[in-house]
């Protein structure tokens, strides 16, 4: 046992040892050896450089288990999974300089993440009291300290958001490719991972949108106006549109305007849960189709009325096929 508290003093001990030790300590006789061979490394000690903040970590680890009062050692073994926690905690404090290591951990963020499934828009109320509406398959997350030092969002799909206004902390949208800072306005972002472009759309208020890689370039929107950057050539595109027409998602109208088909699909597999698969010629087939309580068959013939494609179904996923050979 003697090889056991020395390690514990010099905090080298792993989680079965210590609770080798606690349960020998139980014993008060062996409380009493238990000091002699403190009393016996400190004096050894004496001889080597110990450092005042391992030296600290041990003072404050030893008052729990060393009281004068034996009583004490009785207590922690009722609250034993209590002091199992503490322990570890200890330790790292031990086996790092100055207990930075627990300090930075203690003020790490906690984050929170909604998710909308596929098929479904979630409306989200945020701590600062603003709202924000995700479409299917977006993500949004923000941490605990949103509204008191930050409000910053991270934001994964496609969200339109209505920000309460507050001059002392701007609001920031990140996504995959640019930022959007704001003091309180209505606007839409949408960054899907999948879909080589990011588009920003202000519907009221004033946005500043910069990109990911290079923050000097920024562009200021005015109500009605939409920017999108494109990934591929690093360009941004503005320009005025209906914003109604690109926010009905919101209220379950899907609205896809003169959208190429490979992106027209990627928004009907998020509302309709089902996988689609197109020609390579259709690709850049350019289609708008509105939507709002139609069932995916009565979508598809549509589809392949104004299309002019040819589309198969095989369980869940929907093949669309060039009717030109």
């Amino acid at each position: 046992m003697r090889e056991t508290i020395r390690k514990y003093f010099e905090g080298i001990a792993n989680e079965d040892e210590q609770k080798q030790l606690l349960n020998w300590l139980e014993n008060k006789e062996n409380f009493i050896e238990f000091k002699k061979e403190k009393f016996i490394w400190k004096k050894e000690c004496l001889t080597s450089i110990v450092s005042q903040d391992i030296e600290a970590g041990l003072v404050r680890l030893q008052s729990h288990i060393m009281s004068d009062e034996f009583a004490n050692v009785v207590r922690l073994k009722k609250i034993r999974y209590i002091y199992r926690y503490a322990v570890a905690i200890m330790l790292i404090l031990l086996l790092t300089v100055g207990g930075i290591f627990i300090r930075n951990r203690m003020v790490e963020p906690l984050y929170t993440s909604v998710i909308a499934d596929n098929g479904h828009v979630s409306k989200i109320i945020l701590p600062d009291q603003s709202e924000v509406w995700l479409n299917s398959g977006s993500s949004l997350t923000y941490n605990d300290k949103f509204a008191k030092s930050n409000r910053d969002l991270k934001l994964e799909g496609q969200a339109y958001f209505d920000i309460k206004h507050d001059d002392r902390l701007p609001l920031v949208v990140q996504s995959k490719d640019v930022n959007v800072k704001v003091l309180g306005t209505k606007f839409e972002v949408e960054a899907f991972e999948a879909v080589d472009k990011t588009s920003i759309l202000l519907e009221k208020g004033s946005v500043e949108m910069s990109l990911v890689k290079d923050p000097s370039k920024k562009v200021i929107l005015k109500p009605g106006q939409r920017a999108v950057f494109e990934t591929n050539s690093g360009k941004i595109v503005r320009d005025a549109v209906n914003t109604d027409k690109y926010t009905s998602w919101r209220k379950g109208i899907l609205n896809i305007y003169n959208c190429p088909l490979s992106e027209a699909v990627l928004k009907l597999e998020r509302r309709y849960n089902y996988k689609f698969i197109v020609d390579e010629r259709l690709k850049e087939y350019k289609i708008s189709l509105s939507i709002e309580d139609e069932d995916l068959d009565d979508v598809l013939t549509i589809m392949e009325n104004i299309a002019a494609v040819k589309i198969e179904q095989f369980s869940d996923t929907i093949y669309f096929e060039s009717r030109k050979k």
